[in-house]
């Protein structure tokens, strides 16, 4: 998930500006804490009905926000599939404390995204200087 999201964010800063790296790492984080805020739900209340009936809310909450703003409908869709991916992992069997990494998967996730912002900008900042030194030397 780390190592897409670096990537998805280079992406598309690269075709499509740093407004829409910003809506993807927006919302990969939105995904992502309420996939942790679903988890803590669910472990409250910890039965096959309350996931499904957790899931159907999460999912119509969302599928509600992208029908209703479509300019905002990418945002919405990428944190809907970043929240069953991460929530997913959490509720894994296989997994000796899924609450304890559902919370470093999302950390883990948010430092992903802010290195991937930082790179851009020092990388924006150098080619800025790159094109003035050019301009002041012709």
């Amino acid at each position: 998930v780390i190592v897409l999201t670096v990537t998805a964010i280079l992406t598309q800063h690269k075709a499509g500006g740093r407004g829409v790296a910003l809506g993807l790492l927006l919302a990969n984080l939105l995904g992502g804490i309420t996939a942790l805020v679903a988890y803590q739900l669910l472990s409250a209340v910890p039965t096959l009905g309350f996931l499904t009936a957790l899931l159907l809310l999460v999912s119509l909450l969302y599928a509600r926000a992208i029908a209703g703003q479509p300019a905002l409908a990418p945002v919405f869709t990428t944190a809907l599939v970043t929240f069953v991916i991460v929530f997913g992992m959490a509720v894994a069997p296989f997994l000796d404390e899924p609450g304890a990494t559902l919370a470093l998967r999302v950390r883990n996730l948010a430092i992903a995204c802010l290195y991937a912002f930082v790179a851009l900008s020092l990388l924006g900042q150098t080619g800025r200087q790159q094109v003035t030194d050019e301009a002041g030397s012709a």
